[in-house]
């Protein structure tokens, strides 16, 4: 009797665990590395990642936004459609679960799940940088002495717009 039970349980447990997509836990610096041809080395692995939210949502509908680590290692959270049920909100702390893919260089998360643990945590201080560059992507940081270089350029268009800038001093 105690055979046939645990026979049971067990296939019943494998039957709720088939199929189900596994998360496995990596830091956001793990997945946002890139090869030399600037294609991201985490590319289409799915991935449980946990940071702090950055800014606002830059979506009307789905969600796109920053999430940032306790170490300033940054990713950004995108998808098209779906907010999850969850109104982004910076200084929440969330995981984020999903497949890591890569648009127009930018590595990103596209979630299928986004759960919120805590709200209003701390923000971390923006490095001082000089330059943009690969590692300087999606983190939090300050360039001193900014100039807009044409002030025309400055558009407010909806779907985005370029800037020339130039630092001074």
């Amino acid at each position: 009797m105690r055979t046939l039970f645990a026979t049971l349980l067990f296939l019943i447990l494998a039957a709720l665990t088939f199929g189900q997509t596994s998360y496995p836990i990596y830091s956001i610096a793990t997945v946002t590395t890139e090869n030399a041809q600037g294609v991201a080395d985490s590319l289409n692995i799915n991935a449980e990642l946990r940071g702090i939210v950055y800014g606002g949502n830059l979506r009307t509908t789905g969600v796109q936004f920053t999430l940032i680590d306790q170490n300033n290692n940054g990713i950004g959270v995108f998808d098209a459609s779906s907010n999850f049920g969850y109104t982004v909100t910076q200084g929440d702390s969330l995981i984020v679960r999903g497949k890591i893919e890569q648009f127009n260089g930018l590595t990103q998360i596209n979630p299928d799940t986004i759960i919120r643990v805590s709200q209003n945590n701390p923000l971390i201080q923006p490095d001082t940088v000089t330059t943009l560059s690969e590692n300087t992507e999606s983190k939090l940081i300050r360039i001193l002495n900014v100039r807009l270089l044409n002030p025309n350029q400055w558009t407010n268009a909806a779907g985005g717009f370029n800037v020339n800038l130039t630092t001074t001093g």
